[in-house]
């Protein structure tokens, strides 16, 4: 996710400023027994915005192969702590970081600080594919967490946290809660291609965003559509 290969895979990771990774979803001096950790942390600067919230911030999980699309550090699991995020007092601690650092490192000749957009931000998985094998397992993984029956099973033996809900469900929830509190998510799943020999090679194929609802997925589709836009 630190390559410059990843400015083209995506346009809005045109520039995008990498400012973390494992970063903890609250503070040591939060109550909160199950803190979550973000991935990576990225921050979309704009040094010529009149707006003084010039930057909005990118939370992005990955995802190699099938191994935790679900179980309790699965999706259903990130979805969940999205919902319980604190953006303000998160923004609020994350822009003092991303200052100190644009400051001591002398990043920016144009802007001394930044200001956090509070009421926008944006939740993204990124899953990496290594074959066809894999896609198929993904795809089996994600089609069972579209169904209401195996995910009440999957939380009675204790693979899946108590709050989990089907996928569409659990991301619509999210948006709702987001929105009462007057803040807009963007949530958006993605497929990459990965390297099984090395994965720091970093692949040239663009980021294939995975249209919602998660019910509509078939697997057939799924495995085709990967295919074509050169995933596997």
């Amino acid at each position: 996710m630190i390559s410059n290969l990843l400015n083209d895979k995506l346009e809005d990771f045109k520039n995008i400023y990498r400012f973390e990774e494992e970063y903890y979803t609250s503070e040591k001096n939060e109550t909160n027994d199950d803190k979550g950790r973000i991935d990576c942390v990225f921050a979309k600067i704009d040094e010529n915005s009149k707006d003084s919230f010039n930057t909005e911030i990118y939370l992005i999980e990955l995802k190699v192969d099938e191994n935790v699309i679900d179980g309790t550090n699965g999706i259903n699991k990130h979805l969940i702590d999205i919902e319980k995020l604190k953006f303000d007092t998160f923004i609020k601690n994350l822009e003092s970081r991303i200052n100190y650092r644009i400051n001591v490192l002398e990043e920016y000749a144009s802007i001394s600080s930044i200001k956090i957009n509070p009421k926008k931000f944006n939740f993204w998985t990124i899953v990496a594919i290594s074959d066809k094998n894999h896609a198929e397992q993904v795809a089996e993984k994600l089609i069972k967490l579209t169904d209401k029956e195996k995910i009440d099973k999957e939380i009675d033996s204790g693979n899946l946290p108590k709050e989990s809900k089907v996928i569409d469900e659990q991301i619509y929830q999210v948006e709702k809660a987001k929105k009462s509190e007057g803040i807009e998510v963007s949530i958006k799943f993605f497929f990459d291609k990965n390297s099984i020999d090395n994965p720091y090679n970093l692949s040239k194929t663009h980021l294939l965003e995975q249209s919602l609802p998660f019910k509509d997925i078939d697997k057939e589709k799924f495995i085709k559509l990967l295919e074509e836009n050169k995933i596997i």
